[in-house]
């Protein structure tokens, strides 16, 4: 049992992913509990968020797709609210739109 474990801690040092510090393989990377993603084909910006945190995307404006279980906006402004959950892409995209002064129809 001792040696099948030094085998696996060898291996995770090969691929740089053993945590010296720690002693520890490192936990996996947890997603935001609420994240904005761009999504160029459908021109917009999608929020997900877990249950509890569903009062996020709704008091910065997006709108509920029932269907299919997540908020949306098509409005860089609104998508401006939560910039800080986006990821680098989206963040630039948004820049883009706000600095174009892109209009968006009334959703």
């Amino acid at each position: 049992m001792k040696s099948n474990f030094k085998a696996i801690q060898r291996h995770l040092k090969y691929l740089s992913v053993w945590d010296k510090n720690l002693g520890a393989a490192p936990r996996k990377m947890k997603l935001p509990k609420v994240r904005i993603e761009w999504y160029p084909e459908s021109k917009m910006y999608v929020c997900y968020s877990e249950y509890s945190q569903r009062h996020v995307p709704k008091n910065a404006g997006f709108t509920w797709n029932s269907f299919g279980k997540y908020w949306y906006t098509r409005n860089p402004e609104i998508a401006n609210n939560l910039i800080d959950r986006a990821d680098r892409t989206t963040r630039e995209r948004i820049k883009e739109a706000l600095s174009e002064g892109e209009i968006v129809s009334v959703e």
